[in-house]
């Protein structure tokens, strides 16, 4: 099962953008290599244009490059949730790792066309 939706992040949510924000599987071989496989063809008969995903970092990623998916961006792990814009009191929960991001191979867009959303 994948789940695969709109993106998180506002900033990459363009209208031609879909995240996979989840996948399960019954423990069978490849199985989530096949999941990605199967949501870029949806995600590219609906329309879009480009499908994202994020690991941790103790991810290896295996499944996403053997659907040829490419990193695109490595983060360093947070030292907790406070920021200067948004100030927050320490409550010791956990942040994950330093994460990547993942991209499926993008469709090229024709130069002068517009992003906008597909229909539906």
């Amino acid at each position: 099962m994948a789940i695969v939706g709109r993106p998180v992040a506002r900033h990459l949510d363009d209208g031609t953008t879909v995240e996979v924000t989840r996948t399960a599987s019954d423990g069978a071989r490849n199985a989530n290599s096949l999941l990605y496989g199967a949501s870029w063809r949806a995600t590219k008969a609906l329309g879009y244009q480009r499908l994202i995903t994020f690991t941790q970092a103790g991810e290896s990623g295996a499944s996403l490059r053997g659907v040829g998916w490419h990193l695109i961006a490595s983060r360093p792990p947070r030292a907790g949730w406070h920021t200067p814009s948004r100030p927050r009191a320490g409550r010791g929960c956990a942040i994950r790792p330093g994460a990547g991001g993942w991209r499926s191979g993008a469709i090229p867009r024709r130069a002068g066309t517009r992003r906008s959303r597909p229909p539906g």
